[in-house]
């Protein structure tokens, strides 16, 4: 939807600059290739802040998710008794800060950036219709132009100036809708990387007593290596045994909460 609108605004835009050329043009041929002259360089700005932004969000994906994640685990009540059992309250809070910091400090690298090319490209359109304006004050005072003439022609080219850049404006809002209908159809395409056996074993109907996890890997925390290779027997009556025993304390303790 978003990129039909810019398509619209940026026809309509463009046929009324187009009239707006039209009218510049008996003051002076050359005046209409100063309005892009004046504009190009915030379409410039635009495009690579939006090039940059889309780089740089790929970059910090896993960053941002993991950043997620912990703010998952420190605010939401699911986790808040095995936090606070193992103590990983500090833990998680720095990881997250650290992450939040490292994310704060490239969003405002960014910023700082496109602030930059805009203060730039301000100072440029200002420059040329600083100067197209004095040209034309210079025809009045010379008496090739009179006052209605200047009227019009201010008119006509403020219009003409503000009719670009909300063209350009509109292009550069295509290139970023243009850039995540890219992404998107990347994403679509990937193929997935667990994929079903070519020979399923079935499910047993009927399940032992127990039950057998083969090569598990493991890894302990805050530990760079993991253990490969080990096995586990998983009885069921000790499973359903804590498993209720779990449920029964969670119970008694949201009882003792209501009361």
């Amino acid at each position: 939807m978003a990129l039909v609108e810019s398509l619209g605004s940026l026809v309509q835009n463009a046929i009324t600059l187009v009239a707006m050329g039209a009218v510049l043009i008996p003051f002076g041929a050359w005046l209409p290739g100063s309005l892009p002259i004046g504009t190009a360089p915030a379409l410039y700005g635009a495009v690579r802040y939006a090039l940059l932004q889309n780089q740089w969000r790929r970059q910090v994906t896993r960053v941002e998710r993991r950043a997620w994640y912990y703010d998952w685990l420190l605010t939401t009540g699911d986790t808040a008794s095995e936090v606070r059992l193992f103590g990983l309250g500090g833990h998680l809070q720095s990881a997250y800060q650290i992450l939040r910091q490292r994310l704060r400090g490239e969003r405002l690298n960014l910023a700082r950036k496109q602030v930059l090319a805009q203060f730039g490209a301000g100072s440029l359109g200002l420059i040329v219709t600083g100067g197209v304006l004095a040209w034309m004050v210079w025809r009045a005072v010379r008496s090739l132009a009179t006052l209605g003439d200047l009227a019009m022609f201010y008119q006509a080219f403020q219009q003409g100036l503000g009719l670009m850049r909300g063209l350009l404006d509109n292009l550069g809002q295509l290139y970023g809708n243009l850039v995540f209908l890219g992404n998107l159809y990347e994403f679509l395409e990937l193929e997935p990387r667990v994929v079903s056996p070519p020979r399923p074993l079935p499910t047993p109907q009927v399940v032992a007593s127990s039950i057998r996890l083969e090569r598990v890997p493991s890894r302990c925390w805050r530990s760079t290596s993991s253990v490969r290779g080990r096995s586990f027997l998983v009885f069921w009556s000790t499973f359903f045994r804590r498993a209720a025993a779990a449920d029964r304390t969670a119970f008694q303790s949201r009882m003792e909460a209501g009361t």
